[in-house]
Formats: C-alpha cells, sequence, structure tokens
C-alpha cells in the first residue's frame, strides 16, 4: 500500500503479463478513392504475412475490412443513386459503406475478397471517411 499526500511523489514498481491467446481483432476500413491504389495494393500484398504476425502475437485473432468511396449525393458525387455520373468506366457507383469482410479467423476468405477489389474515383477531394469510420463503430453485430 502506497499512502499519499497531495503534491508527493512516489515509485511504483510493476510488471505486467499479456493474457495467452486473448482475443485480437483487425479490423481495415479501406477507402477506395484512386488516391489510395498504392495502399490496397500494399494490404493486397502483405495480407498473408499480417496474419501470421497476428497469429504470432495471438491464436485468437481475427481479420476483417470494410470500405467507402463517398456519399453518392451532390456535391460530393455528381447525380444520385442510381443517376450518379462515374467518373470512369471501372468505377463504382459512390458508396458510404460496405462491410466487406466481417471479422473472421479465415484468412483465405480475407485474402481472396482483396483480390477483387479495385479503386474507383469521386469528384471532391475529401472523402466520406468520418461516415464510414461511424458505421464501422455502430454496425458491431455485422462486422463480429
Amino acid at each position: 500500500v502506497v499512502r499519499l499526500r497531495p503534491h508527493d511523489t512516489a515509485e511504483v514498481s510493476f510488471s505486467v503479463r499479456p493474457a495467452p491467446d486473448y482475443p485480437l481483432d483487425v479490423y481495415y476500413l479501406m477507402d477506395l478513392s484512386y488516391s489510395m491504389k498504392d495502399d490496397l495494393e500494399t494490404l493486397q500484398e502483405q495480407s498473408a504475412s499480417l496474419s501470421n504476425a497476428l497469429n504470432t502475437i495471438s491464436k485468437n485473432s481475427r481479420l476483417g475490412y470494410g470500405s467507402f468511396l463517398e456519399k453518392a449525393t451532390e456535391p460530393f458525387s455528381v447525380g444520385n443513386g442510381p443517376n450518379a455520373v462515374i467518373p470512369c468506366p471501372t468505377c463504382d457507383i459512390p458508396f458510404v459503406f460496405d462491410n466487406s469482410v466481417p471479422l473472421s479467423d479465415d484468412i483465405n476468405a480475407f485474402q481472396e475478397s482483396l483480390r477483387t477489389l479495385g479503386v474507383s474515383a469521386n469528384v471532391d477531394t475529401p472523402e466520406d471517411s468520418l461516415s464510414a469510420l461511424v458505421q464501422a463503430a455502430v454496425c458491431t453485430e455485422a462486422i463480429g
């Protein structure tokens, strides 16, 4: 027991040890705008080594990811919903949030889904990251 009075100081030594195989969840929220193309490629290339690294920390680890592009409304996009103007032939219709892969220990499903992802484009500089973060935070049942 350490007893201190206001403005007194004391040094206390202690040690901490991690619990074995504690739950470790990593959920990526990926911006799929074209400016993030190199980051998406890095995640696609490194997903297996990421999973291996997590498994060295805890055997009870799960990976998942969600993605976002932009609000499908002006001034963030041109047009709304099915009438949205798609800025390039390979671009997706703008969307705020997609829970692409819920948290899972199935690294193969994570990697396979990442392989199919591509980037898109939007018409303004600020992407809709705040809305996507809120969706990821409140959709706990869907995400896992």
